[in-house]
């Protein structure tokens, strides 16, 4: 969690003052706080590169492999035939077996 809210809050901030033009350098907006705390949550390890790989590794480690190798079949097959394969092609929304497919196949995108 700690690299991607430290990425994230320091690319929105720097963003922001980018479309702001020279607005973005004022105090009055903020936005250096925003860079600020950005940066300090962001490691010396190279802009948490280093943590994101290792989370990665961790969970590529954990995988199913043939889960995977499903997933990626599925995003092959046309749109129809994909939906059709995961159950979510038709179904009812009060229905619990329908919610959980459209669920585990939006876990799988």
């Amino acid at each position: 969690m700690k690299t991607q809210i430290s990425w994230h809050a320091e690319n929105t901030a720097t963003t922001s003052r980018e479309r702001c033009g020279g607005q973005g350098f004022l105090a009055a907006n903020r936005l250096g706080e925003g860079i600020v705390g950005g940066h300090a949550g962001i490691t010396a390890e190279g802009d948490n590169r280093v943590l994101m790989q290792k989370i990665a590794k961790e969970l590529l480690g954990k995988a199913d492999k043939s889960e995977l190798v499903k997933q990626k079949v599925l995003t092959m097959l046309p749109g129809v035939l994909k939906r059709t394969v995961q159950g979510t092609l038709n179904g009812n929304l009060s229905n619990p077996a329908f919610l959980f497919n459209i669920l585990k196949a939006r876990e799988g995108h």
